[in-house]
């Protein structure tokens, strides 16, 4: 049965499978990828166990005058106070390329599209604090688009680097803070940088291949971090950059807390066989990377996409999962050392996520708050392979609004076992054709009747919501007397 964990981003470039996860991709003729992912769903176990856990640490705190929230990262002398204090993050493009949990919303749309110039860039703190939060995350900037993973030099059709640099400052002057993406594990073949640096910083396989990633032929070289290789002195010396030049807050390193126990047999790499020296490079590049940016701003910060790697977590600022289902599975996950960023299609897992004391990593997709022509259509149609995805969204945008105003819609965990009706189907008719989902159906007839019901009701969005919840989310631990 297809894992309900699987998330693949979509899209047209970015191209990355969870090594935790299985994953599978759908190809057009062009190459470019397409939507292809099974959303995060989340149980309404996990969510009544949040729901229980929290009762049982009031009652404690209580009696005991322990933490009755523990803030993930708070205690941590080596993560920057403001840091500690933020409970969300905003991603307002390309977020099926930003990682994790936000691959799933496939919205945000690109930075030369939609924004057009770096000095609009405080237009983007508006967004960012109708959800509640004031940090901005930043991917697709570069040129010459998303795929042209390296250099990460801003986009001159945007201004290039001085209005890059104006439009930060604009937006911090304005009470923003801004992390911007990197990719430390992979790059482009087709830049000139590619062709010139890849042949001897990336690894090779036991016949002396380049190493494809991920089934995507020879579109990237995986970089190696260690002895032999220039590619860690490189991406340190790119985010150290942008410390100085454009004052940014951090960086998010994509894909890094996931890639471990590499093997490598470039010839120019002399321990690369040992897939210890990978790893002791991955935790020296991270390490470094932080101490250098720090240079220029003390407060800067180094995230990770995965969290597999205690190791790479103690030497970093947290990092971004795939849901807090996934995250509950980690041994760690309820000693709150490690600020952890995901997110969900339902209020109710958001709402859990900040009750555990983690972070909420937010998409355009939470501001728009009543369902359209789009959601109305697609839950009009039969179900097949392809749309189940979309169904399952859409049908949140309609239960959603419905929470938002204190009316009982869908049981929280809903998505999950709507998901795993659909996959039993699926597997009943061998992946083929369209059909009618019974579970689906039902819930789609309760929540378009509860919305007609009380649509002139329905004035508090999701947003406004999210934005509640995280004004009065802990910045600290919370003790009682």
């Amino acid at each position: 049965m297809e894992n309900l964990q699987v998330i693949n981003k979509v899209l047209c470039l970015h191209i990355f499978i969870c090594l935790t996860c299985a994953a599978s991709f759908a190809r057009s003729a062009t190459g470019q990828e397409q939507a292809a992912f099974v959303p995060a769903t989340y149980s309404s176990a996990i969510i009544n166990d949040s729901l229980k856990k929290n009762e049982q640490q009031k009652s404690m705190a209580v009696s005991t005058n322990t933490a009755a929230v523990k803030v993930a990262g708070s205690e941590r002398e080596d993560v920057p106070d403001w840091w500690k204090k933020c409970r969300a993050f905003y991603c307002p493009f390309d977020n099926s390329g930003a990682g994790a949990s936000l691959m799933q919303f496939q919205t945000g749309g690109s930075i030369p599209d939609d924004l057009k110039d770096f000095r609009d860039l405080p237009k983007l703190l508006d967004d960012a604090r109708k959800l509640g939060t004031n940090v901005i995350y930043l991917v697709g900037y570069w040129q010459p688009g998303y795929e042209y993973k390296g250099e990460y030099i801003p986009y001159e059709q945007c201004g290039g680097e001085r209005a890059f640099r104006d439009g930060i400052a604009a937006l911090k002057n304005q009470g923003g803070r801004i992390i911007l993406y990197l990719e430390a594990f992979i790059i482009s073949r087709k830049t000139e940088f590619g062709r010139r640096v890849g042949p001897s910083w990336a690894m090779m396989d036991e016949k002396g291949n380049f190493y494809s990633y991920y089934d995507t032929g020879d579109r990237f070289y995986l970089m190696y971090p260690g002895e032999g290789s220039g590619w860690t002195d490189h991406i340190i010396s790119v985010a150290a950059e942008f410390a100085r030049k454009y004052k940014i807050d951090g960086v998010h390193l994509d894909s890094y807390g996931l890639q471990w126990n590499w093997r490598d047999y470039n010839p120019q790499h002399s321990n690369g066989k040992d897939p210890n020296s990978f790893n002791r490079g991955t935790i020296k590049l991270v390490k470094r990377m932080r101490a250098e940016m720090r240079k220029y701003n003390p407060e800067a910060v180094v995230i990770l996409e995965g969290a597999e790697h205690t190791e790479l977590l103690d030497v970093c600022d947290g990092a971004q999962i795939e849901s807090l289902a996934v995250l509950k599975k980690k041994p760690w996950w309820f000693q709150g050392k490690y600020p952890i960023y995901t997110s969900g299609f339902e209020l109710a897992e958001m709402k859990a996520i900040l009750d555990e004391g983690y972070q909420l990593a937010l998409s355009p997709w939470w501001l728009k708050s009543h369902p359209g022509k789009r959601d109305q259509g697609i839950l009009a149609e039969k179900t097949n392979k392809r749309n189940r995805f979309d169904q399952i969204r859409a049908l949140n945008r309609y239960n959603n609004i419905l929470v938002a105003n204190d009316i009982k819609g869908l049981p929280p965990g809903a998505s999950e076992r709507i998901s795993k009706s659909i996959i039993s189907q699926l597997n009943q008719l061998k992946w083929k054709g369209d059909f009618t989902n019974p579970t689906l159906n039902a819930a789609i007839l309760k929540v378009r009747i509860l919305y007609r019901k009380h649509k002139d009701q329905l004035t508090r969005t999701p947003a406004d919501r999210l934005k509640e919840w995280l004004q009065r989310a802990p910045r600290h631990n919370v003790l009682h007397e």
